[in-house]
Order: structure tokens, then sequence, then C-alpha cells
């Protein structure tokens, strides 16, 4: 539990040096802050369960993915051809070993659920950062 208030020094010190962001953003700000817990909670319980060889890899290679489709999705970007290759070539890969190790390590059901749920919290805050 304490490494969740790791960063609350951290936050205070930002704010203390940038100030209060506008009221407006508020919203924002709070639901990139949840967001970041689903992400450590999703992440510690996976790593309980399972090893780094396999999970980091899964959440890493399936976020780009969340990304792209939830992007396309809010945003309607037009992209390339080439682009989705990349983006298709490279999580394709990650997520590849990362099951190559799972089945190594012996598949959990409970382990891939929180690794995809890592990733897609990866992929959310992304977004709403960038937003």
């Amino acid at each position: 539990m304490a490494i969740f208030f790791t960063s609350l020094p951290l936050a205070l010190g930002g704010l203390a040096i940038a100030g209060m962001p506008r009221l407006e953003v508020l919203p924002i700000v709070l639901l990139s802050a949840a967001i970041q817990t689903g992400y450590n909670i999703s992440l510690f319980k996976a790593y309980n369960i399972g090893q780094l060889s396999s999970i980091y890899p899964v959440a890493r290679g399936s976020a780009p993915l969340f990304v792209f489709v939830i992007g396309l999705g809010l945003f309607g970007s037009e992209v390339s051809g080439d682009t989705v290759l990349g983006i298709a070539v490279i999580c394709a890969g990650l997520v590849t070993y990362g099951f190559a190790q799972l089945r190594r390590d012996g598949f959990h059901k409970k382990e891939l659920l929180l690794t995809i749920a890592n990733g897609l919290c990866i992929a959310l805050y992304s977004l709403t950062d960038a937003y």
C-alpha cells in the first residue's frame, strides 16, 4: 500500500512549483489519477501471480493496440497502411513473446486478465494525459 503514496510528495512539490491547475481541468486530472491507480493495482496483482517476463511484454504490447483502436474510435484519425502494419508487427512480437512465456511458466487465466487490464490502463492513461 505504501507504493501508492510514494508519488504524493512529488505531486505536492509539483503543485508548490507550478500551482494548482485550472478548475476546468480538474476532472481530467482526477480521471488520470484514477486510471494510474488502476494501472498500479493491476500490475502489482499480476506480478503476485506471474513473472515479469510474461506480464510486461503482454501489457506493453497490448497497450499500443488499445491506444490505436480507442484513439481511432474517439478521434477518427486517418492512419496510413504502413502505420497500421508497423503497430501490428511490433505489438504482435511483444504479445507473442509474452504468451510464449505465459505458456512456459504455466498459464493462469487471472494473470492474463490482469495483464490485459494493465495494458488497457496504460492505453487509457496515455490517451487521458495526451488530452
